[in-house]
């Protein structure tokens, strides 16, 4: 099962769109997913625990994960 925590520094509650990317062990990306964590709400303040789990289908290939934030917005 993957977890992982988003901190948002910000002065405001704001959502944040990230990317998923899957790596297989020779650096190569084998698949990609771009979401909101919180959908359509703003994160709060402080640390955000999340769920990976479902994003990415399994592939045997993948070695390790990179997880991008890619932009905030307020809703």
């Amino acid at each position: 099962m993957g977890a992982a925590t988003i901190i948002n520094n910000c002065n405001i509650p704001v959502g944040i769109e990230m990317k998923l990317s899957a790596v297989d062990k020779n650096g190569v990306v084998v698949d990609v997913y771009d979401f909101w964590p919180a959908s359509v709400n703003n994160i709060p303040i402080g640390e955000y625990d999340f769920s990976l789990n479902g994003r990415i289908k399994y592939n045997e290939e993948i070695k390790s994960f990179k997880l991008i934030p890619m932009s905030v917005n307020t809703w």
